[in-house]
């Protein structure tokens, strides 16, 4: 029997790249996490909607603490303010 756990994982990283390069990473080219950390993320795959847009579900395989775990992300809809 296996169970399924709920929760947010959050970390805390620096990142030597303008804002508005990362927030087009992470909004509309996430595909690309894994080329560049495969060690760390596995694989990421679009499971409904569009890469970058409001709504997408995204399916993660990646590793923490050296066991391969699976999880699952939805891009909510966001406006200009927030990214500035």
């Amino acid at each position: 029997m296996s169970s399924a756990r709920f929760g947010k994982l959050e970390v805390d990283i620096e990142i030597k790249a303008p804002a508005e390069r990362f927030f087009e990473f992470t909004t509309r080219k996430t595909y690309e996490l894994s080329n560049i950390s495969p060690d760390k993320v596995v694989s990421c795959e679009l499971l409904e909607g569009d890469w970058g847009k409001e709504g997408s579900v995204i399916s993660w395989n990646y590793v923490l603490d050296g066991s391969a775990r699976v999880g699952k992300s939805y891009l909510k809809p966001y406006t200009s303010k927030e990214i500035r």
